[in-house]
């Protein structure tokens, strides 16, 4: 059948309409998929590229936006834009930026490393109080008080762990090291140095004994000549040995550290690295025990009944201690019982906790998980079970550690319904359970959107 000259016309329009709207579609997806790519380059010349500031075992550097593109292919498009806008607000010194990251760990970092760029200045310590991860807070607060007095009644050490005697030491000793290394570095004067030597002890709490004597091995260029004969010395000959790439028996037989050596010696026996063993099955690898200065080969080095990899990574006790509060009772005792293995009188009521018939009376806690009946009743949490959401962690630990929702609803959330999520109320300094802080009529979350401050009168 022949087909008319108008029918040809209409089917090659049809034609010309199916490809359009194919090259449409096509065009959708191509943008759908570049979409955040092309926000971020948008952006990308509003901050300064030149200024370069490190963490504690990082440098935050410009991100390159083109990385990004196979990073939102692979579906982490979200993972992409936190860690640009990371890099832009503390290159760039944006604290209310850091607001915006949607992860909270970057979210805190972010914070963390905007103070460290402020950490001279008086009352420096107020931008730490913002981050939510209290560890990450105590973490930053100690890195501030490095420029406060170290007379022990002006430290923020004493301040922040004021009836934690091990976080306490261990905060200071963390400063301790922390100042030893910038005078070693700064000091010109050869014998200066030396003298400063002699404030550097692996009796220090726990990685920052050995920090401390790295950081001064490394300043001496690890010529362990510069320290004659001592301690010091020992550590200098057994780093230097753990950076060789082919190290033999005899080498670690030279080492004068019997823990060191003995892991040398583990390295070469099964062709792995000190921090891929773990010769004593703790969950802790040779090499941080020996950073920690605990023993590689004892899984308990304390003997009080914990592994010291879980005392670090789960009950953030001493592994080199039995008791770490020192209140007569064992870490692991207070973890069965409910005490706080970190407070010698739990409940502050002046009795220590062995002495004390109800060492958690005053806190009026049915479940016994840290988190008092009364702030229970604030959160909605349930009184008679550790663990209301059922996810494996303790209320105590999300409310108060980890600053996320012991109901089960991430991080995100807004206890007071004030419009302002928990983790905004502690960058602001409102209350999380007060839904007016300032009890001026407005609300908080009201206030901040509109740029006036829910702490009182002002701007923010």
């Amino acid at each position: 059948m022949n087909i008319s000259y108008k029918n040809k016309i209409f089917l090659f329009t049809i034609i010309l309409i199916l490809i359009f709207f194919l090259l449409i579609i096509g065009l959708f997806r191509f943008n759908k998929n570049k979409r955040d790519i092309i926000v971020i380059q948008e952006e990308e010349s509003s901050f300064n590229v030149n200024y370069d500031v490190s963490s504690e075992s990082s440098i935050i550097k410009p991100l390159d936006i083109k990385n990004c593109d196979d990073i939102v292919k692979q579906g982490k498009k979200d993972e992409c834009i936190d860690n640009y806008f990371l890099n832009k607000y503390v290159l760039s010194h944006d604290l209310k930026g850091c607001v915006r990251i949607y992860d909270l760990k970057k979210r805190d970092e972010c914070i963390f490393l905007i103070a460290k760029q402020h950490e001279a200045e008086l009352n420096s310590e107020k931008y730490c109080q913002r981050i939510v991860d209290k560890h990450r807070r105590n973490t930053c607060l100690t890195v501030m008080s490095r420029y406060r007095p170290y007379e022990l009644e002006n430290n923020i050490c004493q301040e922040v762990h004021h009836d934690e005697p091990f976080e306490q030491k261990e905060c200071l000793d963390r400063n301790l090291a922390m100042q030893i290394y910038d005078m070693i570095n700064d000091e010109q004067d050869l014998q200066k140095k030396k003298e400063l030597l002699k404030k550097c002890s692996p009796d220090l709490a726990l990685e920052y004994g050995i920090l401390c004597i790295s950081g001064v091995v490394s300043a001496f260029d690890r010529d362990c000549s510069s320290f004659g004969v001592g301690v010091i010395k020992n550590y200098c000959e057994a780093f230097n040995i753990f950076r060789q790439d082919k190290r033999t028996e005899s080498d670690c037989n030279s080492i004068k550290l019997d823990n060191h050596r003995k892991v040398c010696l583990k390295t070469i026996e099964t062709q792995k690295t000190r921090f891929e063993n773990d010769s004593d099955d703790d969950g802790f690898s040779d090499g941080s025990e020996l950073f920690f200065n605990i023993d590689p080969f004892n899984s308990d080095t304390d003997g009080d009944g914990i592994k010291d990899g879980d005392e670090v990574h789960e009950t953030h006790t001493n592994p080199a201690s039995y008791d770490t509060d020192g209140d007569g009772l064992n870490d692991f005792e207070e973890v069965e019982m409910g005490t706080n293995p970190q407070k010698p009188d739990t409940d502050g009521d002046g009795i220590e906790d062995k002495d004390d018939d109800e060492p958690i009376y005053l806190f009026n806690d049915t479940d016994q998980d840290r988190l008092s009946d009364e702030l229970e009743k604030k959160w909605g949490t349930d009184p008679n079970n550790k663990d209301t959401d059922g996810d494996g962690i303790d209320d105590y630990i999300e409310a108060v550690i980890k600053g996320t929702n012991p109901l089960g609803e991430g991080w995100r959330h807004d206890t007071d319904d004030d419009g302002l999520i928990n983790a905004d109320e502690r960058f602001y300094f409102t209350d999380i359970f007060n839904p007016d802080t300032d009890n001026d009529g407005f609300l908080d979350g009201a206030e901040v959107e509109s740029g006036y401050n829910p702490n009182g009168d002002g701007l923010l």
